[in-house]
């Protein structure tokens, strides 16, 4: 393996170990001002999202998987994701 190839590899390494945002997507909603004003402990806000709809993952702010909601199971349940399809890049 000459210079260049180890150089690349370690630049790869380094990038591969930035961290980056991941967030769950299960719907979104538009409300007007005053009822976001108006929210308290018990208020409902309806999603756009059906309940069986698959939820879009994104990392930093753009879309890349969906996925499956479910509860792990052990001593700390917790929710998780299972990917179920990528999305492709757009330009």
């Amino acid at each position: 393996m000459d210079t260049v190839d180890t150089v690349n590899e370690a630049s790869l390494s380094a990038i591969m170990q930035i961290p980056v945002a991941v967030q769950v997507v299960v719907g979104t909603a538009t409300l007007p001002l005053s009822d976001i004003a108006a929210l308290h402990a018990g208020s409902v806000i309806h999603l756009d999202q059906t309940f069986s709809a698959a939820a879009i993952i994104l990392v930093n702010g753009k879309p890349v998987a969906k996925g499956e909601l479910f509860v792990t199971e052990g001593a700390d349940p917790r929710m998780a994701v299972s990917i179920t399809e990528i999305i492709s890049p757009q330009p």
